[in-house]
């Protein structure tokens, strides 16, 4: 795609499904996983600096699935696969390993996604965008109407992220590749509907 040709209703944001409470859900097994600076990984500016991959251990749910609700973007082979024959850009993978309840690997291989692409910052001067003041005196979204950025700053990646914020975004075509591996634990919404 090129950087000057997305559409706002082209771009989706990424996650997992909250309300799925059957889903595998995992969290850093151990003081070494949790202290680790997973904003950084997940935005693509620091690597893991362990001496063994990333741990996340199954907290709830009984459904494994391919994408892993984490605090950190993680999927399986599967989905590593289908993204590299699909080609897309804007992203790159570390090692995680997800541990059962029992404290036991669990023998799919999991990776944890780190967004390299970008698409500046977020435009706030377009739909109605809540803000709250942290104790710190820093400022902080509290609410929005549509998540809107300045399309030509776009980098022209299939995964990006804009300056702030920890919003996954990705291109009509990731969506569609998804849906039609039936890849399982994500869900989609278009960034013009995002509303709370």
């Amino acid at each position: 795609m090129s950087a000057t040709r997305i559409q706002l209703n082209d771009v989706f944001k990424l996650s997992c499904p909250v309300e799925n409470t059957t889903q595998w859900v995992a969290t850093p097994r151990d003081i070494a996983s949790s202290k680790q600076p997973y904003d950084d990984y997940q935005r693509g500016k620091a690597k893991p600096k362990l001496s063994r991959p990333y741990q996340l251990k199954i907290a709830q749910g009984r459904k494994k699935t391919d994408v892993l609700r984490s605090m950190v973007l993680t999927v399986n082979q599967k989905v590593v696969d289908l993204w590299r024959e699909a080609q897309f850009t804007g992203w790159k993978t570390y090692p995680v390993q997800v541990f059962d309840r029992q404290d036991k690997p669990v023998d799919d291989r999991y990776f944890g996604v780190a967004v390299i692409g970008r698409a500046g910052h977020h435009d706030t001067s377009r739909g109605v965008t809540k803000w709250y003041t942290r104790p710190d005196g820093t400022k902080s979204v509290f609410g929005m109407n549509g998540l809107y950025f300045d399309v030509h700053k776009w980098d022209g990646s299939d995964f990006f992220m804009l300056e702030e914020g920890k919003w996954i975004l990705v291109t009509r075509r990731v969506v569609e590749s998804l849906k039609e591996a039936n890849i399982t634990g994500w869900v989609a919404k278009p960034v013009l509907e995002i509303r709370f």
